[in-house]
This record gives structure tokens, sequence and C-alpha cells, in this order.
């Protein structure tokens, strides 16, 4: 069932409306229609500086399908994302100096720009899916944090298309070799992902995951600029500490590592403040650092056993345990379970 208390959460950037919006008027259309089930007025929503609800966007999204008669329309907003319309983030990500580093701005700030999703960044490891198995890839993982509802294929669609475009824009070419998984059926319009993306898409996968090519990773991105990036970096780090959403972000570094979680002097160091600020403005989020990893840990213990043919070893290697009695210890303080019994009751229900 869809999660109503989430769906009231600010969570999408108002550009992402107005956007929406401008496909309208380029369709011929009024948007006044879908502004009112959005509940502003177009004056309102253009000085609209805060977050909208999912439930405010959500209710857009379906008027703006009414109006087109378009099912396939979340494909076209992503297009007309330009780097601009993602703040610093889209500046940071054009700047980078290749699409590794790019990718790395999209993991650890792209949830500012749409905090309904978290992103999970692993490069330089061999992903077993399919044809790709032995070849080395860097995959973003983009997982819903609550249920999407009636427009959950609409708002993967848009967030895959912006990621793709805003990409080969850095590239300067098409990415005929990524490869795109989506954790839905493919829909009735499935034949018209081949005019927004380049490269493979599939369907039915168990998350949303955009895998590249480690030489491609390499190659050094058309827009890098030095200091035009570090100047865009600065104002990325500074918005993540004034948005009071401290305990948030310290989740989403951790998400992005595996195996060697910083301690939070090295995350401090990251973030650029002090352990001791660190820790008073994780109190003032009603959270401690060692609260928000032993979270990640289990989160990720669950997926791991649950969704990976991984050995145990190797599980419990990734998530930092020097040995596996100390994993299946936590496990069962976690899950009331050793992790072979959470695997064998996981393999039983399928």
């Amino acid at each position: 069932m869809p999660d109503l208390a989430a769906w009231a959460e600010p969570v999408v950037h108002p550009t992402y409306a107005r956007l929406l919006c401008a496909v309208l008027r380029g369709r011929g259309l009024d948007a006044g229609e879908a502004l009112a089930a959005l509940g502003m007025t177009a004056a309102q929503l253009a000085k609209e500086n805060g977050l909208l609800t999912f439930a405010q966007m959500r209710r857009l999204i379906l008027k703006a399908v009414e109006l087109t008669g378009s099912q396939s329309l979340g494909l076209e907003l992503g297009p007309v994302a330009q780097a601009a319309a993602h703040g610093p983030v889209g500046s940071a990500a054009v700047a980078s100096g290749d699409l590794a580093q790019a990718l790395e701005v999209i993991a650890r700030y792209g949830a500012e720009r749409m905090a309904a999703v978290d992103f999970h960044l692993a490069v330089g490891q061999a992903v077993s899916l399919g044809k790709a198995a032995g070849r080395n890839y860097a995959v973003l993982s983009i997982r819903e944090r609550f249920d999407f509802g009636d427009v959950r294929i609409f708002v993967l669609e848009t967030i895959l298309v912006t990621i793709a475009s805003l990409l080969e824009t850095i590239a300067g070419l098409p990415l005929d070799r990524a490869e795109y998984s989506l954790p839905y059926p493919a829909p009735a319009w499935a034949d018209v992902y081949c005019r927004f993306v380049k490269g493979k898409v599939g369907f039915g996968a168990s998350s949303m995951q955009i895998r590249l090519p480690r030489d491609l990773l390499e190659a050094a991105c058309v827009t890098a600029d030095v200091s035009a990036f570090a100047s865009a970096q600065r104002e990325c780090e500074r918005a993540l500490l004034e948005d009071g959403r401290l305990a948030q972000i310290v989740r989403r570094h951790l998400l992005g590592r595996e195996g060697g979680y910083p301690s939070l002097a090295d995350l401090a160091r990251d973030l650029n403040v002090s352990p001791r600020t660190l820790i008073r403005k994780l109190k003032l989020d009603g959270a401690s650092f060692q609260e928000i990893l032993d979270g990640v840990r289990k989160e990720r213990a669950e997926w791991y056993l649950r969704e990976t043919p991984h050995p145990i070893e190797e599980i419990a290697a990734r998530l930092g345990y020097a040995d596996t009695t100390n994993f299946s210890r936590t496990c069962r303080r976690w899950f009331g379970a050793t992790p072979g019994e959470i695997r064998r009751a996981s393999s039983a229900r399928r």
C-alpha cells in the first residue's frame, strides 16, 4: 500500500514541476488545469523555492498524463531538463573531469534534487548480470524510498532519461554501450525507449540501475572545468548542511561505500566540518553516526542475503566485518536469525 505519510514529505524540487508545465505548453496545452491539480498558480510555482511534496507532484503528473493522453510522458520530460535545471548538482556533474566523477556527483548529491530516491554507486566491480558477467562496470543504483503508487513508472522513466541525457551531454557522444535495468515489466510503450536512451534497456529488474563500462568512465568529459567543478561542489556541500537533513546526508554517504566505511572523523573531513560539529548537528537531527552506520549495514545485509547469491563470507567483508562470526552475531541481534537462516527462508518463499 502507498505510504501516505511519505507522500506528504517535501521531496521534489519545484524545477521539475515547472518543466512538466513547459512540456504541456510545448504541446499547445494550457497548463492551468495541471497547476490547479498541483494547488498553485503559475506565479506561485515560479516563485516557489521549497521542495514540493510527493503528493503534490503526483497530482500534477496524473493531470498532465490525462491532458496529453500520453502514458510515455515521463520519457519526454527527461530531455527537457538541461544541466542548469539541476542547480549546483548539474553544474558539478557537467564540470566533472570524466564520467566516473560525474556519476560520483549524481550519487552523492542527486537526492538533494529528488529526495524520493536514494542513489548508490559501485565502481570497478565485476557485475554478474547475464552477458555482462565478468566485465568491469560502474553501477549507479536508484532505489525508491517509498511506494510511488500509480506514478511509479512515470517518475522512474523521468529519472532514467534525465540522467542518461546528462551523461551523454557530458561525454559528448551517445552512450550506446550503457545498460539500463528497470524494476517493472515492459510497458505497452516500451518500443519508444530507444528514442530517448541509447544502449540496452531491460525490464523486470530488482532495482533501477545504470551500468557503464569502466573504460568509458575514464574518458575525459568534453565539458570538464576544474575551477567550475570545485565551485559547484562547494555549493553542493554547503546546501547539504544548510538543509537540516544531515542524518539523511550521512546515510547517503555510507550507502555509497562498501567494506571500508569511514570513521566519524573521516566523514567529518569529507563534509568539511569538524567531528564535534558533525556530532552536534546529528544530535539535533535526533541521530548519531553509529546508529546511522548500523542502520545502513542492516539494510544492506538483508538485501544481500535475500536478493544476491554472494557467499556469506563475501557479504560480511562488504559490510566491513572482519569475520563471519561477528556478522552472524550481529544478524541475530538485527533479525533474530543467522545469515544462513535468513537466506534459506528467502529461498523457500521463491
